[in-house]
């Protein structure tokens, strides 16, 4: 298996909000959805990244450095791809226009 876009969307999204829930309601999914995305993220890489129970939300060393690591890499791409959507939003208008 090979880590995708989207454990690291919601690595990223859990360490920003500090809440396995909350990262949850942001991208419109469940709580355990979540967790077994982080779980296997920390499989694939074999090392703990976030260390969570009942009471508490911790980072590991290591999850900080990984965040650090992808999370400007992440941004970018997010970026971008905005950027061509809108583009291509665009054209599609232009195109659309044109053509009445």
């Amino acid at each position: 298996m090979d880590i995708t876009y989207e454990d690291i969307k919601f690595f990223i999204t859990a360490v920003e909000t500090q809440s396995y829930s909350k990262a949850a309601l942001v991208l419109s999914t469940t709580r355990t959805t979540v967790s077994r995305k982080i779980t296997r993220l920390e499989q694939l890489l074999g090392a703990k990244l976030i260390l969570v129970n009942t009471y508490s939300f911790k980072v590991t060393d290591f999850g900080l450095q990984f965040y650090d690591s992808v999370v400007d890499s992440v941004l970018k791409f997010d970026s971008s791809m905005q950027e061509i959507k809108s583009k291509f939003q665009d054209a599609l208008s232009e195109i659309y226009i044109n053509l009445s």
